[in-house]
């Protein structure tokens, strides 16, 4: 009932709204003060403590953490997109040659065992730092600068791309300079070292890569020294010089594995030594600590406790089996041809002559080396009686099988007796049919396209630049070690410090001189057939480098007969 069916009147015009006499109302937020949220009045919200607690003589209890539903989407979307992009990625020609790095440069610098620096962790960091971007992209251009002479279809001129490298080069030092918000700044500059190092080793300079491993060695001792420092909390609270534990957000303070730094560093250290002094690895510390030289010790194969097991197991386990055999396959021709030099002398009195307590003492030494091959010839097995009743049956097989059975196949010849072979008669009629195979595989590993799951990410690539120098130097015949120096220019390939292109120009210089003192002995003209073998002693026995100049060097060598009759060799300047 309203006023007016009481007959009561309020003095105005029953025409006229009424006054709305309801006090105004405000937003409900959770953005406020405790304090403010407790009287239930609007907060202004000011930090540290609100005014409308300040004004009226109240204590301002703070703020709450907002744990609304608003902030887990921009969460959830960070994680999808993963990190801001501070990059000028508007520049199709810095997009080219990172593109080329991804697909080409990385999966063949890779290797078995630094894949994830190159194949996740520093794509990764060039997304979030310019200083990694311009160096990723500098090493994209001098990569393809290094490829240009197997491709001529490549469209981007030489001075161009030779522009292109050193320009990036300026403006990832520049951005090194500016400290990052993201990164710590040693790892940053330790990523961007061991780029330069490979940035000058591809263009050639090689002086300046030492100049860049020595800086990466010396920031990896650094940041090594920082993680091991344990800080000590006064009281309740850190000191001044401590930092506190990062808490939820924190940016990650290492982007790039310090082992895996550590591990291409080292390997590095232990190539420049070997240049230098004819092959010979003589790091003994550095060797100790390698992966590369260490992981056939711990190897063991996989079990299967039935047939259908076997045959049931997943291609994406097959392929996590068929990295570590690799790894350990590598690490084994690594150890073996490290620990032959240590046994130098009883090498020496083999090839000097027949000596059954040489023989005998070798075969012993190499007991470890044959547990780990066994070990892997058994890795091989299991995965060939699968693959034989699976579909994949009848397609190629993936990079990583051709790549462990050419390691396999070079382990074989490193043994001083071939294993399952005792009869040395028979070995020495197989080491043809060995290298034969070697050649094989290497050419079949380097025209294979990337092997790519669903159209995934790149993979490494099997490094063959070793095995083709092996074949060089040490094939049976002439035509078969020409044909690993044709492949080795043909297909140009890095191995850290070294490359294929420089490889074949050394063992050019080798055969070269082989054959001029194989005319010598004869005094003839001729060089002798390509089928000819050069006898064991007339052999090089090794090649040191020394670097002068731009892709230039001073090559030293000496043949089996010089090195057991104390002579010094030959020299000679070289360019690639």
């Amino acid at each position: 009932m309203t006023p007016e069916d009481n007959g009561m009147s309020s003095g105005s015009s029953s025409s006229t709204p009424k006054a709305n006499l309801k006090r105004p109302g405000y937003r409900k937020v959770k953005t406020g003060c405790r304090t403010c949220k407790t009287r239930r009045i609007k907060c202004d919200e000011l930090k540290p403590q609100c005014r409308r607690c300040l004004s009226t003589g109240r204590v301002c209890d703070g703020y709450e953490a907002i744990a609304s539903a608003t902030a887990r989407p921009k969460a959830s979307a960070a994680v999808l997109l993963g990190p801001r992009l501070l990059l000028p990625r508007r520049d199709p020609v810095e997009i080219r040659s990172y593109r080329y790095f991804l697909e080409v440069a990385s999966p063949s610098m890779a290797g078995f065992f630094n894949y994830d620096f190159w194949l996740h962790e520093i794509p990764r960091m060039s997304h979030a730092d310019p200083a990694i971007w311009h160096a990723v992209v500098s090493l994209g251009a001098a990569y393809e600068l290094f490829s240009r002479a197997a491709d001529p279809s490549l469209s981007t001129s030489a001075a161009a791309l030779r522009q292109l490298v050193l320009a990036q080069v300026n403006q990832s030092i520049q951005s090194l300079v500016q400290p990052s918000a993201r990164h710590n700044d040693r790892s940053r500059a330790l990523a961007a070292g061991i780029l330069f190092t490979h940035i000058s080793t591809i263009q050639g300079r090689h002086a300046e890569a030492m100049v860049h491993l020595s800086s990466s060695r010396r920031l990896l001792t650094e940041l090594s020294h920082a993680l091991t420092q344990k800080p000590r909390p006064e009281g309740r609270f850190f000191s001044p010089t401590t930092a506190p534990p990062p808490g939820d957000g924190a940016v990650p303070a290492l982007p790039v594995s310090i082992s895996t730094a550590d591990s291409i560093i080292a390997y590095f250290e232990i190539q420049a030594a070997a240049i230098e002094k004819g092959g010979l690895l003589q790091s003994d510390d550095i060797l100790a600590a390698s992966e590369a030289f260490n992981t056939w010790r711990y190897y063991q194969a996989p079990t299967w406790l039935t047939e259908r097991d076997l045959f049931d197991t997943p291609q994406a386990i097959w392929d996590n089996h068929l990295v570590r055999a690799n790894r350990a396959a590598e690490s084994l021709i690594n150890g073996m041809i490290y620990h032959s030099q240590l046994n130098t002398h009883l090498v020496q009195r083999i090839k000097a002559g027949n000596d059954p307590e040489a023989v005998e003492l070798l075969d012993i030494s190499e007991r470890p080396f044959l547990a780990t091959f066994r070990e892997l010839t058994r890795l091989v097995r299991a995965y060939e009686r699968a693959r034989s009743v699976s579909s994949s049956g009848s397609h190629p097989p993936p990079l990583h099988v051709l790549g462990l059975s050419l390691t396999m196949i070079i382990t074989r010849l490193i043994f001083q007796n071939e294993p399952d072979f005792p009869d040395r008669a028979l070995q020495e009629q197989r080491r043809k049919a060995h290298f034969t195979r070697i050649l094989d595989l290497a050419e079949s590993i380097l025209r294979r396209q990337d092997d790519r799951l669903d159209g995934g990410p790149p993979r490494p690539r099997p490094i063959v630049v070793g095995a083709l120098t092996m074949a060089a130097h040490g094939g049976t015949t002439q035509a078969l070690r020409r044909r690993a120096i044709t492949l080795m220019r043909e297909f140009p390939q890095r191995n850290s410090l070294t490359d294929s292109v420089m490889e074949a120009r050394v063992m050019d210089v080798l055969l070269d001189r082989e054959q001029a003192l194989l005319r010598q002995g004869r005094s003839e003209v001729g060089s002798g057939t390509e089928e000819e073998e050069v006898p064991l002693l007339d052999r090089s026995f090794s090649a040191s480098v020394s670097f002068v100049d731009e892709r230039s060097a001073v090559v030293g060598s000496r043949t089996w007969n010089e090195v057991l009759r104390g002579e010094v060799g030959d020299k000679r300047v070289v360019h690639w």
